[in-house]
């Protein structure tokens, strides 16, 4: 043997392989069987022994069998003929062997024995086994083979039909529609993550109507509002004092008060206080803005006889009250000069007055309850819900539509599965996933509705378990709606991403339209609010409605927004005095009648009859298309044929 190198041999002489071999791979039927050293190979049988009987003619295999059982009792009977027998004598049971060797010679007569042999397990036993073991697995499966095609191909099975049939085959599409939701995850967490995120955002994160309000009209009408004018009133700025003398403690009363109001004083030596302050302004921007805003001038030219003391006050324009503030600061100088007493002071306030709003302009009344009404961008809470809306139907498009383009949906028609059945398995599975959703999102609100702490956020009207329970009926009636216009629309698209995009953009267009044209009523007054709205009002109040009818989005938009104003028994009261609407708080939400929900209500219902008539109807013209292209490809040419055949490649 040589290092490094490799002798293959293949023989049938057995003995002849366990003697020259270091390990033996046995095939038959032209597959491998077993492979190792031979030594491996023999353990892999059951005996380590054979004992080989050359029995006579007259003698009892069962009486030989008896005597070798005495001395090995777990001796096996592998074959017999008319002469001879062939014991195995499995592994760990050798231990007896010498003994009955020893009984065999002593009872060949009696048992009824010519001879006998004992060999080790071979090579060839080895190969014997393993073809035996081969022959009796090959003979199993061709049984199984067998009762396999009996049982396939004979036995009258009951055929489902009718019902039972059709229920099958939505099941079976339920159970492809989950497969394909855990193979896209993404997705399938988008449309559940995604839309309770922003619902969370929307609950807690979004500014109330009133903050947007005031932060668009720059100034918010607080009562009592009011400042003391003081000069530490800026930031970071510096008042610049001069006095001609101390007596009479002109100088030390001026700096002291100046200094106990918080303000940085620079106390300059010659009489330039305007000069000095206007030498700086061009030093640098943050100077002019921020550090000189005052300046202080005291001229003591009096007696002691006749005392006498004027007061120069300097300000700069470009903040608030710098005038009445330095007015403030000389006017309480000249009260300590002349009282003689440094505790003495002259306090300025400024406080607005509030004017009552029956005062003012119908454009002040409007801006004042601006939030009560559904103007954009000042209500955003039903806008933002209907864009939730939006996205979550979005979601559900994509599958659909990537089915459609990649030729999913005709592969599961041709097994015989009807349209409607395809149809409404995806409802199904698609309304299952709504209903879970818009039941976290009505959680969400109710809990939003306790745990937000500004007490004018829209979401608190859902404290009222009513509002929470039409909420969550208005986005049901919008998802039964919304699926089969989904339906329809997953027609049109060439990708799945543009159908997600177009869809979106479509719907939230057409909210925000809906957002504008509702604020125009708003700011055109109504001189006669008891004759009713005006005719202004009566058609933006009908094209809303148009709206509302073409897509659900928009009138779910308009049924959260009623129910806001429903639980707002003050903004009720501005839209009837200043739009003449007859609203009231007290009826039943579901009612017909602004501000119900009994006329979005019906508005759902119409729709989800009107797009599943759209549904059918455009699967009837799409197979009727199909099959004039096909009657086309048969008798007019080929390339029809060809654009027919499905491409695999898309989607």
């Amino acid at each position: 043997k040589l290092t490094g190198k490799c002798v293959l041999l293949t023989t049938h002489f057995l003995e002849e392989a366990d003697v020259l071999s270091d390990r033996i791979a046995i095939m038959s039927r032209g597959r491998l069987q077993a492979s190792g050293t031979p030594d491996y190979l023999k353990q892999r049988t059951d005996f380590e022994y054979r004992l080989l009987m050359d029995k006579q003619d007259i003698s009892s295999s069962d009486r030989i069998t008896q005597f070798i059982q005495g001395y090995v009792g777990s001796v096996v009977l592998e074959r017999e003929s008319a002469a001879e027998l062939v014991y195995g004598i499995k592994r760990g049971e050798s231990k007896n062997i010498e003994q009955l060797i020893s009984g065999l010679d002593q009872n060949k007569e009696a048992i009824g024995i010519n001879s006998y042999g004992v060999s080790m397990t071979t090579i060839e036993d080895v190969f014997l086994r393993l073809v035996q073991e081969e022959e009796e697995n090959e003979q199993m499966q061709e049984g199984n083979r067998r009762q396999l095609g009996e049982e396939v191909f004979r036995k009258q099975y009951p055929r489902v039909r009718g019902m039972n049939l059709f229920w099958a085959r939505i099941r079976a599409l339920l159970i492809k529609r989950w497969h394909v939701s855990r193979r896209q995850t993404n997705i399938f967490l988008g449309f559940f993550l995604l839309t309770i995120l922003l619902e969370i955002l929307n609950v807690a994160a979004i500014p109330t109507p009133q903050e947007i309000q005031n932060s668009l009209t720059t100034y918010a009408r607080i009562a009592d509002a009011q400042v003391t004018l003081i000069p530490s009133i800026y930031n970071s700025q510096t008042v610049v004092a001069y006095a001609n003398s101390n007596a009479n403690n002109v100088e030390s009363r001026l700096i002291s008060y100046l200094s106990d109001t918080g303000a940085t004083v620079d106390e300059i030596f010659s009489d330039t206080v305007l000069s000095y302050v206007t030498g700086r302004y061009y030093q640098t921007e943050d100077i002019f803005i921020n550090t000189y805003q005052l300046g202080l001038a005291a001229y003591n030219n009096g007696t002691l006889l006749s005392p006498s003391l004027r007061m120069n006050a300097y300000f700069s324009t470009v903040n608030f009250h710098t005038m009445p503030t330095s007015l403030g600061a000389a006017a309480t100088n000249l009260f300590q000069f002349y009282a003689n007493s440094s505790s003495k002071s002259i306090v300025t306030i400024n406080q607005p007055i509030i004017t009552s709003p029956a005062a003012t302009s119908y454009i002040a009344q409007i801006i004042n309850v601006l939030y009560c009404f559904e103007v954009f961008p000042i209500s955003l809470f039903s806008l933002f819900n209907s864009i939730i809306a939006t996205i979550y139907i979005a979601i559900l498009l994509l599958t659909l539509v990537t089915e459609r383009i990649s030729n999913s949906k005709d592969l599961q028609l041709l097994t015989n599965l009807k349209r409607r059945g395809y149809w409404l398995a995806n409802w199904i599975f698609d309304f299952s996933l709504c209903l879970i959703l818009i039941s976290l999102l009505t959680i969400i609100i109710k809990i939003g509705s306790a745990a937000n702490p500004k007490s004018d956020a829209e979401v608190h009207v859902y404290q009222n378990s009513t509002a929470a329970g039409v909420f969550f009926l208005m986005f049901l009636m919008y998802t039964l709606a919304s699926l089969p216009f989904a339906y329809v629309f997953s027609f049109i698209p060439k990708s799945s991403i543009m159908g997600f995009s177009n869809f979106f953009i479509l719907n939230v267009i057409g909210c925000v339209i809906d957002a504008v044209i509702s604020s125009f009523p708003v700011f055109i007054k109504n001189d006669t609010p008891s004759a009713g709205p005006t005719k202004i009002y009566s058609t933006i109040s009908a094209i809303r409605y148009i709206g509302a009818v073409l897509l659900p989005t928009i009138n779910l938009k308009q049924a959260i927004a009623n129910i806001q104003l429903h639980e707002n028994s003050a903004c009720i009261t501005s839209w009837n005095l200043l739009l003449g609407t007859k609203l009231s708080s007290t009826g039943s939400l579901m009612a017909t009648s602004q501000p119900g929900v009994g006329t979005q209500f019906i508005i759902f219902i119409v729709q989800i009859a009107f797009w599943l008539v759209i549904l059918a109807v455009v699967e009837h013209c799409s197979r009727v298309r199909k099959g004039r292209q096909g009657c086309c490809c048969g008798r007019d040419s080929s390339n029809a044929m060809l654009s027919e055949e499905w491409d695999d490649s898309v989607g």
